[in-house]
């Protein structure tokens, strides 16, 4: 039986976040609990929780098969990660904030990873503040390597 696994990081990939008054990148395996995440449309919120799993490639199943950014190397997603793009992409999924999803896995800017190497993965979840978000499974679009994509509280 195979483990469903949330959408998650790379390492390498380096998330916007607010330090000492400062925004800027920091590498996903160097953020903890209580850092502070820059969100696209809901303010700067803290880091609820942060998961590292080991995960070998699996080129036949996306949800454990990691895909490279062409354009930006360093950002590295599992395949059902969304990426979110201004204008509508072909295969997009959702529609949030006026930004169109589409699965790493389904987008034109990524390319499977072809190797059986094992690979670090990292969940990141965000703090929600009200009960109606977290009842909701809010998802949240942060910025990881100049990219839109998303993550949950």
């Amino acid at each position: 039986m195979t483990t469903a696994l949330p959408a998650c990081f790379g390492n390498g990939c380096k998330i916007l976040c607010v330090a000492n008054n400062e925004v800027r990148y920091i590498p996903i395996e160097k953020i903890k609990v209580g850092d502070i995440v820059r969100t696209y449309m809901q303010g700067d919120l803290p880091v609820e929780y942060i998961t590292k799993k080991t995960i070998i490639n699996d080129i036949s199943d996306c949800r454990r098969s990691m895909y490279r950014c062409k354009s930006n190397p360093e950002l590295l997603l599992t395949g059902i990660h969304s990426v979110f793009f201004d204008k509508p992409v072909t295969n997009y999924h959702t529609c949030l904030f006026g930004k169109y999803g589409v699965f790493a896995a389904n987008s034109d800017e990524f390319a499977q990873v072809q190797t059986d190497y094992e690979y670090d993965i990292y969940y990141l979840s965000l703090t929600s503040f009200t009960t109606e978000e977290k009842d909701a499974n809010r998802v949240f679009i942060v910025r990881a390597n100049d990219f839109f994509v998303q993550t949950t509280c």
